[in-house]
C-alpha cells in the first residue's frame, strides 16, 4: 500500500473521532514529512481531550516548544500532569525534566526523583538513562554501579542507542566489567 493510500485510510478512520485513529493520523502525517503542523496539533488536541495518553504527551510537547502554536509551558505542564495521572511514563519523565529548570514548576527534587523512578519503571528510556547516569557517578559504591549498569542495559534492550553507547564506553574505560548483552550492542 502506498503512503498516500495509508494516509487516506488513516484520514477515514480519524474522521469518526476515535482518539487512537486521530493519534495515528497525526503520526502518519509527521512520518510522511508533510508540512502539517497545524493539523497535527489539532489531531493531537482532539485525541488528548478524549484521554489518549500518548496524544496528551505529544500535544503538551507541541505547546511546550511552540510548534504550530504560541509556546505555552503552563498549559503543557497541565496536559503532562493529566497524562501522568493516567499512567504515562513519558509524561512523568518530561515533568521531571521541566521541574529541573525551576521556571514553570517548582524544583522539588523529591518529586522529581519520584517521577523519574515511576517513568523508568514504566519503561521510559530517557528516565532510565538519567537514573543510570545518576547512579553511575557514585564510582565507590558497587550497588550504585550495578544499578547503573542494569538501567543502561534495560534502556539499550528497549532500543535506546544512547544507553547502549554509554554502556560500551563505560566498559571500554574500565568503569564496568564486560558481560551481559554487550556483544549485541557493539
Amino acid at each position: 500500500m502506498s503512503p498516500s493510500a495509508d494516509l487516506k485510510t488513516l484520514r477515514h478512520n480519524a474522521a469518526h473521532g476515535a482518539p487512537d485513529a486521530q493519534f495515528q493520523l497525526a503520526r502518519g502525517l509527521l512520518a510522511a514529512g508533510f508540512d502539517a503542523d497545524a493539523e497535527v496539533f489539532d489531531l493531537y488536541r482532539q485525541a488528548a481531550e478524549r484521554n489518549h495518553l500518548a496524544a496528551q504527551v505529544e500535544h503538551a510537547r507541541m505547546q511546550l516548544y511552540g510548534v504550530a502554536c504560541e509556546a505555552n509551558p503552563v498549559a503543557a505542564v497541565q496536559w503532562l500532569e493529566r497524562a501522568e495521572r493516567g499512567g504515562s511514563a513519558g509524561a512523568a519523565s518530561l515533568l521531571a525534566s521541566i521541574a529541573l529548570g525551576g521556571i514553570v514548576m517548582d524544583r522539588d527534587f523529591l518529586r522529581m526523583g519520584q517521577r523519574l523512578l515511576a517513568a523508568a519503571k514504566g519503561g521510559d528510556v530517557a528516565a532510565m538513562r538519567a537514573l543510570a547516569m545518576y547512579f553511575g557517578r557514585d564510582s565507590d559504591n558497587p550497588a550504585a554501579q550495578r544499578q547503573s549498569r542494569t538501567l543502561l542495559e534495560q534502556a539499550a534492550r528497549a532500543g535506546d542507542p544512547i544507553s547502549a553507547s554509554l554502556l560500551l564506553e563505560r566498559v571500554r574505560h574500565g568503569e564496568m566489567e564486560p558481560g551481559g548483552d554487550l556483544a549485541t550492542w557493539q
